[in-house]
């Protein structure tokens, strides 16, 4: 097993993920998909019990459970030019970012398309004006 995913180290992590919001603790940028990978492949030779593999899960769960609010939280707070401090997010947690800025940026690119249309119909009267 991995020194991270060490009992004692994951629950440090926990406490400080909860203790201080605007700060990702480290962790490995594949924390997550190498949990997974563990998990379904020989979890008795890697974490020796079911109950410390339990434990791990448990914890890496509940670890999960607070970035993912935090990024969130973050996320909602994000009004204006203001800047989120997203160090130490795993690759499964910048996934999650890129898609929901992926929706946004395309519904913000179907905005200007038609703010630029209306415009464009504003300027030339003959032109018919986009329906919305």
């Amino acid at each position: 097993m991995p020194d991270w995913m060490q009992p004692d180290r994951l629950r440090g992590v926990f406490e400080e993920e909860k203790a201080v919001p605007q700060v990702f603790q480290p962790l490995p940028f594949y924390f997550i998909e190498v949990a997974q990978l563990l998990f379904r492949h020989n979890p008795s030779e890697t974490f020796g019990s079911e109950e410390q593999f339990a434990e791990v899960r448990h914890l890496l769960e509940d670890i999960r459970k607070v970035r993912y609010n935090k990024i969130e939280t973050g996320l909602r707070k994000v009004s204006g030019a203001i800047t989120v401090k997203l160090n130490n997010l795993a690759a499964a947690e910048c996934n999650m970012i890129r898609l929901l800025f992926k929706g946004t940026l395309d519904h913000f690119y179907e905005l200007n398309k038609n703010n630029k249309a209306w415009e464009q119909a504003s300027l030339n009267p003959s032109m018919s004006m986009p329906s919305l």
